[in-house]
């Protein structure tokens, strides 16, 4: 448990880009965190992140719970931000392949906006596949809920913010009971998806199984 202003990580990969780092069967689970004051719309919490020019593959590790919908929680009392299963900014291609996230929780306690995300990407040639994103039997596996009922928030199986140089591959992934539990706000800042691709990038998205995506 922290109550603190850093941002925190359960795995973070700082690497170079011609050589190649595995992250392997590992397990993250059992977190609880206050965040009390971290820059606006900041990483409150990556259970893996990946830094550029990292060149990774992220490969059949276990993030949270599929039975326990709070395995991780996270509590954001100031200035909003985003808690991530996995997240990459690495202009090098990331391989995102056989990993299961669930059981997050993130809430936030000002009217700052909120965010909550499987998997993020924000730059290079990845690859996202095979994924388990939100448990396939637990409802409400993922959960995001803001400070008010107005405040901005989301939540998103894999979100993808991608610059037109790239071509993104999100195929085979399985997304399912995510919830945002602001949404009877009914405004446009209110957001629950199942994949969120934007930018300019060239995507390519097939194949894959999107179920039970709520908002209350």
């Amino acid at each position: 448990t922290s109550a603190t202003t850093m941002q925190y990580a359960g795995i973070h990969v700082a690497s170079i880009a011609s050589t190649l780092s595995t992250v392997l069967g590992n397990s993250i689970k059992n977190v609880s965190i206050a965040s009390t004051n971290i820059a606006t719309g900041s990483n409150a919490f990556s259970g893996i992140y990946v830094g550029t020019p990292s060149w990774v593959n992220v490969i059949g590790n276990n993030i949270g719970s599929t039975t326990d919908t709070a395995s991780i929680a996270v509590s954001i009392t100031a200035n909003g931000g985003t808690v991530n299963g996995i997240k990459t900014e690495s202009v090098t291609a990331t391989k995102i392949d056989g990993n299961t996230i669930a059981g997050i929780k993130a809430v936030g306690t000002s009217s700052n906006a909120i965010n909550l995300i499987g998997v993020s990407t924000t730059a290079g040639n990845d690859t996202i596949v095979n994924n388990t994103i939100g448990s396939t039997n637990v409802p409400h596996s993922i959960t995001v809920r803001g400070g008010a009922v107005s405040t901005a928030s989301s939540a998103s199986g894999i979100t993808a913010v991608v610059a037109a140089t790239y071509a993104p591959v999100i195929s085979n992934n399985t997304i399912s009971n995510i919830s945002n539990l602001n949404a009877t706000a009914n405004t446009a800042n209110q957001q629950a998806s199942g994949i969120l691709a934007s930018g300019n990038a060239y995507y390519n998205i097939t194949g894959n199984t999107v179920r039970n995506i709520t908002g209350y």
